[in-house]
């Protein structure tokens, strides 16, 4: 399982705004190291232990990032990162995170330019409205290793006393097109009613090529130590690839890539929603929250999809032909496709504790996919060795049967260490 970050990657432009950057003028910049090893296990995916999982992985990166005044009225922000690869293909990349212009326009209206992150989701493990942010990571819950990045976008929002009103328009063409967050044309608005006791807001989105959805928010505060969230997205057809094999209950041998857009137009409904709250105690915060997605797979379609990775394992087995042998690799492979990192099911209970005894904080957390009761779960420790310099260790597990969809996971454990130096 890849972690990634999307960014303008190896380009000129890139290259040239991190060397030329001056440090008188990024306030704060850091470098941060990462090390990361993992154990690949054979699974009814992955029986012969082949796929290609590099393991240990060494990553050393320098970022430099700040919000610069620009006048009295607006403002430049930035975040650059150039990443150095010492594994087996020595690479250097180097990416624009953030690169944005905001300003008043007014007494108002706030003007946002450039490639930038809009949040209209307070949940940790589960986003339906995460149009214009990042999508979760559990590997890295808040972002340690500052991988995330931005969309580019313009965006508008008109500011009154007990509300707000924004639009926006996002074009990630420097990404490729994954039907998933990736490489996608978009505009959305969204209203937000605020006052003591609530925050609501309502959106509504349309990518190109798909239906106008819409969605809302609520953040509640029933007590002190207590924060309780919800929200919801709704909208006719799905831009999440589609594995045609799974329309029939036969178990079939291909030789082509059965994924497909087609229900992108269509006129089935799928929900999304997440609910959770935040409680902090004395010693620990612990947050807890219930998913469900209806553009993941059902019981049926999961059972269809077991089957055919017991189906190829079978052929695997008994049959002696290289070319034969290789094509049921490759269908294994396409079985792989269908379950993705955010989330392959439908329903998940996600929760999360952390306790801090200055100077170390450690966490745990699970997510648990309710349909089959597999679970990935991990821990962090944290140091903060001096004002400047923190170490954190990371370790994550992936347990279930053999056809559940943690316990299909080519990778049993997941180990990362992380070194983050900041220079202010």
């Amino acid at each position: 399982m890849m972690l990634y970050s999307r960014g303008i990657s190896s380009s000129f432009f890139a290259v040239v705004l991190l060397f030329t950057a001056r440090p008188a003028f990024a306030q704060v910049a850091e470098i941060i190291h990462v090390s990361s090893a993992q154990k690949q296990r054979a699974t009814l995916l992955n029986p012969e232990q082949s796929f290609d999982i590099r393991s240990p992985t060494h990553e050393t990166a320098l970022i430099l990032f700040e919000q610069h005044s620009i006048g009295a009225t607006s403002s430049l922000s930035y975040r650059l990162r150039g990443e150095y690869d010492s594994g087996e293909d020595t690479r250097f990349d180097a990416q624009v995170q953030e690169l944005s212009i905001s300003g008043l326009i007014g007494e108002s209206w706030i003007v946002n330019v450039g490639k930038t992150q809009l949040s209209w989701d307070m949940s940790t493990s589960f986003q339906p409205l995460g149009f214009f942010q990042d999508g979760e990571n559990l590997f890295d819950l808040t972002d340690v290793q500052s991988r995330s990045s931005g969309i580019p976008l313009v965006a508008a929002t008109y500011l009154s006393p007990s509300w707000s009103a924004t639009f926006v328009y996002g074009h990630d063409k420097w990404s490729t097109y994954d039907g998933l967050s990736s490489g996608v044309e978009q505009w959305a608005a969204r209203v937000q009613l605020l006052s003591d006791g609530y925050d609501l807001s309502f959106v509504v989105q349309k990518p190109a090529g798909q239906s106008v959805g819409a969605g809302l928010s609520l953040v509640l505060s029933p007590a002190d130590f207590m924060v309780s969230y919800v929200s919801a997205f709704y909208r006719q057809g799905t831009r999440r690839p589609q594995n045609q094999l799974l329309n029939s209950a036969e178990n079939q041998l291909v030789d082509f890539f059965p994924f497909s857009f087609s229900e992108r137009q269509s006129d089935t409904p799928y929900w999304r929603a997440v609910f959770g709250s935040t409680f902090a105690f004395k010693h620990a915060d612990v947050t807890l929250e219930f998913s469900h997605d209806e553009r993941g797979l059902d019981e049926t379609t999961w059972s269809r999809l077991t089957s055919q990775i017991r189906y190829h394992n079978e052929l695997l087995g008994s049959e002696t032909d290289p070319d034969t042998r290789e094509l049921i690799a490759a269908n294994l492979w396409f079985n792989s496709q269908t379950i993705i990192a955010s989330g392959s099911q439908q329903s998940y209970v996600f929760a999360f504790v952390k306790s801090t005894f200055d100077p170390v904080s450690a966490s745990v957390f699970s997510r648990l996919a309710l349909q089959d009761g597999s679970a990935l779960v991990g821990m962090t420790l944290e140091s903060e060795i001096n004002p400047n310099l923190t170490l954190s260790a990371n370790m994550q597990a992936f347990t279930g049967d053999d056809v559940d969809e943690f316990g299909l996971t080519p990778i049993g454990t997941s180990f990362q260490l992380t070194l983050r130096y900041v220079f202010n």
